[in-house]
């Protein structure tokens, strides 16, 4: 089992993760089944074809891509969640990430904030969640325990990206 409130067993999660695009499969030497994540090549709204490699995203009215995001090109997830763990312990957040790899139950949520996220915005993320911690001051709403790096990267990259938001969301409302 892998732990999930479901009881699922990992072999059906890999297929969920293969069935939805984040993982490949192919049959390596001796007929044994080698797994691999894909690359994250896009922003939102494109499925990997059956070789992994993501098709061309349609551009057009019915495209669900934001117009102020344009597509690039993405490191894949693995290296994201690497250079992410390492700027979050050195920023001393904690708790410090041991994880290597992404926890299976966290990975589906990780990989769309990696799909839709540059590592840029990732990482300006990360340390304005540590400004907002460390030196906010009382004029700011406390910061929401994300309780992870896995926590921060599901929920909290969405909310601490961008710069300017942080007044808006987080400073305490005064009475006039």
């Amino acid at each position: 089992m892998d732990g999930t409130e479901t009881g699922r067993s990992a072999s059906r999660y890999v297929q969920e993760l293969i069935n939805a695009g984040y993982l490949g499969s192919r049959t390596g030497e001796q007929g044994k089944r080698l797994l691999y994540i894909n690359e994250v090549n896009s922003k939102i709204g494109t499925i990997p074809t059956q070789s992994g490699i993501p098709p061309a995203p349609e551009r057009g009215p019915e495209t669900s891509i934001p117009e102020d995001k344009p597509i690039e090109n993405k490191e894949d997830s693995a290296t994201l969640f690497q250079k992410a763990r390492e700027f979050w312990n050195e920023k001393g957040l904690k708790p410090e990430c041991r994880d290597i790899m992404m926890r299976c139950g966290d990975t589906p949520d990780i990989l769309k904030t990696f799909q839709h996220y540059s590592w840029a915005e990732i990482r300006n993320a990360i340390g304005n969640y540590y400004w907002h911690k460390t030196q906010a001051g009382p004029g700011y709403l406390p910061p929401a325990p994300f309780g992870s790096l896995g926590g921060f990267l599901k929920t909290g990259v969405e909310r601490y990206y961008d710069d300017d938001a942080l007044d808006q969301q987080f400073k305490k409302e005064t009475n006039k």
